[in-house]
């Protein structure tokens, strides 16, 4: 079972995969904002390649201080890519999946 997680920085743009998935199989995404302020997420999933305005799933999506957001089912390829941008440095990230 594939486990990706990452604290990104505010404002990075972050391939929490760091390459892609190892496996197709279906995902849960979970971004838990660990700060006292509220932020802002983004994210986009790829076929490998940087994202492009078709490829956010999530745009500016408000998290609250101490909230999680969380997309499942998530299926993904082989190879996919998912790229995390926040507007504070207070969020894990992490994505875990089922090989299928």
């Amino acid at each position: 079972m594939p486990i990706y997680q990452a604290a990104p920085a505010a404002d990075e743009l972050l391939d929490i995969t760091a390459g892609g998935v190892s496996a197709g199989g279906t995902y849960l995404l979970t971004i838990v904002n660990r700060g006292r302020a509220e932020g802002r997420v983004s994210v986009a999933v790829t076929n490998g390649v940087a994202p492009a305005p078709s490829s956010w799933i999530e745009w500016e999506a408000l998290i609250k201080a101490g909230d999680v957001l969380a997309r499942h089912p998530l299926p993904l390829p082989a190879g996919a890519r998912v790229y995390v941008r926040t507007t504070t440095s207070d969020v894990s990230v992490t994505l875990i999946g089922r090989e299928e």
